[in-house]
């Protein structure tokens, strides 16, 4: 490593050659310590290879008188740096490997600013030592605070023994009253915007040496970064070693720094909160958003494919009222809403800019961009570079092995979002109409929940022989989003009866994308896609549900052409054939080969127009039992692999009996993996309360909309919710409040934690309730009129006939109906004999056959 010093103490690159000698006779050291010292010092290095940095404090090693001159001296392999105030020892091994012994405690509010020829980056290192006396600390945390101010945009690392902690979690002993310190830290650190860089090893970097039995362990040595240290480097962390000859134990820096990268701008939102920093920041920062130019370019080339022959088997095709109605002038009311209705803390596109800014600074930019916006809608071209876009790979796998087990995810530019949730509301307008009711993704109304019940009563008894014969089809599509065709996605939209101008909005928005790819924090390329839709695009999952109901209409067409295509058992009715949510595609047939073979077509005509292939590794036939012989034949034609049930759809367990406690224990593992994310994070009670209301409640939520969870399941829940309340993820602790009591409405002594059990029977009594308002926008309560109610009510279907799941759904109805009054009007929704209209309930109930 090699540097030099000036006469501010400020080390800069250079050569060995130009480091003045330094007369040892202006030092003292004792030779017992110094040679202790040196040998430590060679032990860490061959013991901790990697990035280091390790400080190590102790008096007495060396006295350094005040008359030392700022000079260094510099020797081969490591080298010798004494300044005034302070001797640092420099060693080089590896990547980067750099220790630093700190002998005099002194504060000096200085940088070392060190050239590191491996990283091509200059960093800023400040060492610190706080005094024992408060008063005097608070001359530290000031200094920090001034010299945070000069940083600018340089990588600034901050070590050494602050003498103060930051919570109670890093003292073990009896300490006496350090809140007044606690509290002044942590607000020099807020001050600062410093960091804690992660650490691992020893908890503890201090302790009192007491033979007394009175022990004191603290953290007192750390190491803080900036946030251009941790853009830099965000993989570096430091281990806190075992203490030798020193009661302080040495912090060795450690990571991979090898792919630093050019951090990418993003807009801080805490400069939304403060008045004067955004003005600054809306003056200087060079807004370059407020000059909007658009490109105008030709008209594209008419496609090649023609959907239109599909429109007798559409549900439904736009009128000329709902086309002109779809293209109405946009307002700029209406844009302000958009940008409003962004969260400030989705992730930001190329440009860096979150919608918090737009937010906070409306009355600057909000006429300016407005007008922008509105002059897409006029022109129809969009620049280039406000459509870039930064591709972010997310691992689908823990592990992931190759380019495959990974998707891509789009950070779009906020204005651009704007353009599209624009056109998503004008969409979302005729979307129920023109989606079929087996689709419920991202349609109004329509829920997840509705597909997972529905599967469960189709599915029922696949384990019986004594059942028809019937099987499913689980179709997983291969890279669904990233590999529609555009010219497919114009042909739908055509088809459906969007006007001419609403397609050319959609085609420049989705064709004009250009990608650069994010890796390791830095961007790069800048290429032009040739199909897809981004997933991160708001208007992505939209345009996706339009081009799988072209799915629906191809074999609703070959069925009705087929004649011999045979329904799923008790399917029939409803014309059912399909159950999807997006790219969740669930197929159902009887099971004969003809049928199947239909399906086989079906989706490879569909996959040569839309570029939608299926994936027959990952795609699974299921075959009830009564079907059992067929399973070879049936395979062969489609080529998929075998589906055993239970299996998973849409993250719950897919049953054909009843509910296990052995089919949840995925939830409990998610219940169990997020608390133990928590682990080495000091959470206050508070904290806790709110992290179970609105994480560790939401997981029980999903799996309580679709079934009535066990009452096994829902004790070790609440056992897990209760231990991390009162314990937290430490081993101490005991409940100090009974449950149902914590439980309770704030309003009545409680905590506000919903009850996982009555939280269970409210949901579930929520679709019974839309069976009793007879729900035709839902898919599963139509097939359940249909089927399980055909010659009954709701409160007189029986309890021991149908699927496990409505079975136990029925269980709730007594509690229901006390809350429920009916108000006979025409008479056409309300059965005589089966509704409780009547004060005395159901009239069946009350009269004997003979009698009616």
């Amino acid at each position: 490593m090699m540097m030099q010093t000036d006469c501010q103490g400020v080390l800069t690159k250079a050569t060995p050659q130009t480091f003045p000698h330094v007369e040892y006779s202006d030092m003292e050291c004792s030779g017992t310590e110094t040679g202790g010292t040196i040998k430590l010092q060679s032990e860490i290095l061959q013991t901790n290879s990697g990035y280091i940095l390790s400080l190590y404090w102790k008096l007495g090693f060396c006295k350094i008188m005040s008359h030392v001159s700022s000079q260094a001296y510099y020797r081969d392999g490591d080298g010798l740096l004494i300044m005034r105030d302070r001797v640092i020892v420099f060693g080089l091994h590896g990547m980067m490997s750099l220790l630093m012994w700190i002998f005099l405690m002194r504060i000096r509010n200085l940088f070392i600013r060190v050239h590191v020829h491996e990283l091509h980056e200059t960093v800023l290192l400040t060492v610190v030592y706080g005094a024992n006396e408060l008063s005097a600390r608070r001359e530290l945390w000031q200094g920090l605070i001034d010299l945070a101010i000069t940083v600018g945009n340089e990588p600034w690392l901050v070590g050494g023994d602050f003498n103060a902690v930051l919570d109670m979690s890093e003292v073990s002993g009896a300490s006496g009253d350090i809140r007044v310190a606690m509290n002044e830290f942590n607000d020099c650190i807020l001050q600062t915007g410093l960091l804690p860089l992660p650490m691992q090893g020893e908890r503890f970097t201090w302790h009192n040496c007491s033979l007394d039995g009175r022990s004191l362990w603290k953290r007192l040595d750390r190491l803080l970064v900036n946030d251009i240290w941790m853009e830099r480097w965000p993989n570096l962390y430091y281990t806190c070693l075992t203490p030798r000859t020193s009661d302080h134990s040495p912090l060795v820096l450690k990571g991979d720094c090898r792919n630093m990268q050019v951090s990418l701008f993003r807009f801080d939102n805490y400069l939304a909160l403060s008045p004067g920093s955004l003005h600054r920041f809306i003056l200087f920062g060079g807004i370059l958003l407020l000059v909007l130019l658009w490109f105008v370019g030709g008209d594209r080339t008419d496609r090649a494919i023609d959907l239109r022959y599909l429109r007798p088997w559409a549900r439904h095709i736009l009128t000329e009222d709902e086309a002109r109605a779809i293209i109405r002038p946009v307002t700029t009311e209406e844009v302000k809403i958009a940008f409003f209705d962004i969260e400030e803390d989705k992730a930001p596109g190329p440009d860096g800019f979150s919608s918090g800014f737009f937010k906070a600074a409306w009355p600057v930019v909000g006429e300016e961009v407005s007008s922008a916006i509105i002059d897409f809608f006029k022109t129809g071209r969009l620049l280039k570079q406000l459509n870039a876009t930064l591709l972010t790979l997310i691992p689908k796998v823990r592990t992931p092995h190759s380019v495959a087990e990974f998707r891509p995810i789009s950070c779009c530019n906020v204005i651009y979002k704007v353009i599209t949730k624009i056109l998503v509301s004008r969409i979302r307008e005729s979307l129920d109409l023109l989606i079929s009711p087996s689709q419920n993704a991202f349609v109004p109304g329509r829920l997840i929940s509705d597909n997972v019940l529905l599967a469960q009563e189709l599915f029922s008894g696949y384990n019986q022989c004594r059942l028809p014969p019937r099987c499913a089809l689980k179709v997983d599509l291969r890279k669904a989003y990233d590999t529609v065709e555009w010219d497919f996605l114009i042909a739908t939209l055509q088809m459906f009866g969007f006007p001419a101008t609403f397609i050319r909005w959609i085609e420049e928005c989705v064709t004009s994308a250009h990608y650069s790819v994010v890796v390791n924090g830095g961007v790069h390329g800048f290429f032009a896609g040739a199909r897809g839709l981004r997933q991160g695009d708001p208007m992505s999952p939209y345009l996706f549900v339009l081009v799988m109901e072209v799915l629906h209409m191809i074999l609703q067409q070959l069925i009705e052409q087929d004649g011999e295509f045979r329904y799923h058992w008790r399917c029939q009715d409803l014309k059912l054939f399909q159950l999807s949510f997006a790219d969740d595609l669930i197929l159902l047939c009887k099971a004969d080969v003809r049928s199947v073979n239909l399906f086989s077509r079906g989706l490879d005509l569909f996959a040569s127009l839309s570029g939608l292939h299926t994936n027959p590794q990952k795609s699974q036939l299921i075959i009830s039992k009564a079907a059992s012989g067929l399973r070879d034949s049936l395979l062969a034609t489609l080529g998929f692999q075998e589906g055993l049930l239970p299996l998973r759809y849409l993250g719950l367990p897919l049953i054909s009996a009843r509910l296990s406690i052995t089919d949840c224990q995925p939830l409990l593992q998610k219940i169990d993996s997020r608390i133990k994310g928590w682990e080495g994070v000091q959470i206050s009670f508070a904290g806790r309360v709110q992290l179970i209301k609105s994480v560790l409640i939401s997981f029980e939520v999903y799996w309580a909309m679709a079934f009535i969870l066990p009452k096994g399941i829902i004790k070790e829940m609440i056992k897990r919710l209760r231990t991390f309340l009162w314990k937290g993820t430490s081993a101490y602790g005991y409940p100090k409040v009974a449950w149902e009591a914590v439980c309770r409405p704030i309003d009545e002594g409680g905590l506000g934690i919903k009850d996982i059990l009555a939280l269970n029977r409210a949901l579930m009594s929520k679709h019974l309730w839309a069976v009793i308002k007879q729900d035709r926008t839902s898919i599963w309560v139509d097939w359940i009129i249909q089927v399980r109610l055909r010659d009954c009510s709701i409160w007189t279907a029986k309890e021991n006939k149908g699927a496990w799941g409505w079975r136990k759904m029925l269980s709730l109805r007594n509690s229901l109906m006390s809350h429920i009054h009916y108000r006979v009007g025409s008479g056409e929704s309300v059965s005589l004999w089966h509704d409780p209209w009547h004060p005395l309930g159901p009239l069946i109930s009350r009269f004997p056959g003979d009698h009616r």
